[in-house]
């Protein structure tokens, strides 16, 4: 109940985080239920619509590439036009806001995302356990200093690298048509350009032939120039069109065709990942 305001034509409360993941099975159940129903309720199709259209403009503003602006100025005026038809006690300045924000991304050509930043609040919410006299100002300070700190690691600057501790290691082993590769630190976390990985994280990578489905244990720091990162997961088997098993067998797979971590379903033995089958 804490989440909900108890208001007509209110919101609920959720962090950005579980909005991304509540539009990803929304999407799943409109594909799956909804869209056969619109031939004996006809009415649900402009909401199926309107929702469509929201996860065509997500999709966009997660890739990030400057090519889809006009596509996205398209689908932002569609959606807009259908959204104030529907939900009019909706609509919301930020409504507005956001189809500037397709002028600056096309002026500066780069979108800087808030998803993986909004999580920041993690640490306001630490201070203000213990701060109670101008807590935002120690949130501040504790902000500031560790910004600094941070400048003096090299990790920062890259786009990819190992998070939280990391552990040194002097692991050899033979890759396919690569030879010996050693794995010089390791962790139970790595930054990527799409988005952060952790260990227990049920991941989908390319293998080439098709979307494959592991289930994370941790990432290495390599010596090679061709695979600078791995993960180390425990592979899942197709036992289904759509369901998977995790197994015992581990492997090790390189994290440039890791796609993306998904969410998944479980039951039993059997997990159900919400696959991104555009990758």
């Amino acid at each position: 109940m804490d989440r909900t305001v108890n208001k007509d034509g209110a919101h609920c409360r959720a962090f950005a985080a579980e909005i991304l993941t509540a539009i990803t099975l929304l999407g799943f159940f409109v594909d799956a239920v909804l869209e056969e129903m619109c031939a004996s309720y006809p009415e649900l199709r402009p909401y199926i619509d309107c929702f469509n259209l929201l996860r065509m403009l997500v999709a966009i503003f997660q890739r990030g590439n400057p090519g889809d602006i006009p596509l996205c100025r398209e689908i932002m005026v569609n959606h807009h036009i259908i959204f104030r038809r529907l939900y009019p006690n909706a609509v919301k300045r930020k409504m507005h806001n956001q189809a500037h924000l397709l002028d600056f991304w096309e002026v500066w050509q780069v979108l800087f995302s808030c998803f993986g930043p909004e999580r920041h609040h993690r640490l306001m919410k630490s201070v203000m356990n213990y701060s109670y006299n101008h807590p935002e100002r120690t949130v501040l300070a504790h902000d500031v200093h560790t910004w600094v700190k941070n400048l003096k690691n090299e990790c920062v600057y890259q786009p990819v690298h190992l998070v939280g501790n990391t552990h040194r290691s002097n692991y050899v082993f033979d890759w396919p048509g690569e030879g010996p590769i050693t794995i010089f630190e390791w962790g139970a976390g790595l930054n990527t350009e799409k988005g952060m990985l952790h260990k227990g994280d049920c991941i989908q990578w390319d293998s080439g032939g098709g979307a494959e489905v592991a289930f994370a244990l941790g990432f290495g720091r390599t010596t090679s120039g061709r695979f600078n990162y791995l993960a180390f997961v425990y592979v899942c088997e197709s036992v289904s069109a759509v369901a998977w098993r995790r197994s015992t067998s581990m492997r090790m797979v390189a994290v440039d065709s890791i796609v993306c971590s998904v969410p998944y379903v479980s039951h039993g033995a059997n997990i159900w990942p919400l696959l991104n089958i555009h990758a």
